[in-house]
């Protein structure tokens, strides 16, 4: 059961870590998922019981499911059903898009951003998605960039990649989205 109602600005996340990790794996009170100590304590603890690799990726299917739940709460305020926006070709619209997106996460304060245009790929730097307060992190990021990508796209698959990540003591986090979807 998927839920249907929208409490804060950040249960998209909650709602995509139910999807893909069932509402069991929250435990008695899946209400209380959305305190940021229970969303670090709920990532450790997939990465004790199903391994680092698997949670990452399940992450990242999170982040990729979160998408949905976002963009039906906020596509209509960012102009996004707009018949302009809908009529743009793909990678104008990819464009747009990333860069609607990355202000939205900006101004809700979950992250700072700077997206970077490429001949081959779109890139964003991030602050904000590793260290005390998060409230979202890389994969789930990633996940939802990626998404987004192939949402805008018109259903093609761009492939994403962290390439940094502050975590491992970089500046910022990096991600790149290739301009050429997956053949």
């Amino acid at each position: 059961m998927k839920p249907t109602t929208v409490v804060s600005n950040s249960t998209f996340i909650e709602h995509g870590l139910t999807e893909i990790f069932g509402q069991e794996f929250f435990g008695a009170h899946p209400e209380d998922v959305s305190a940021q100590s229970n969303l670090m304590n709920l990532r450790e603890s997939a990465f004790r019981n199903l391994g680092q690799p698997e949670t990452r990726g399940m992450y990242v299917r999170a982040g990729r499911a979160a998408f949905y739940y976002w963009m039906r709460q906020y596509a209509k305020s960012l102009g996004w059903l707009e018949v302009e926006f809908r009529l743009l070709p793909a990678p104008a619209r990819i464009k747009q898009a990333l860069t609607e997106a990355l202000q939205w996460f900006e101004t809700e304060n979950f992250l700072k951003g700077e997206l970077i245009s490429t001949e081959n790929a779109w890139q964003i730097a991030v602050t904000g998605l590793v260290g005390d307060g998060v409230r979202l992190e890389c994969n789930t990021y990633i996940g939802m960039i990626q998404e987004l990508a192939c949402w805008a796209g018109a259903g093609k698959f761009y492939p994403a990649r962290e390439i940094e990540c502050q975590a491992d003591g970089s500046d910022s986090c990096l991600f790149e989205i290739s301009k050429l979807p997956a053949g």
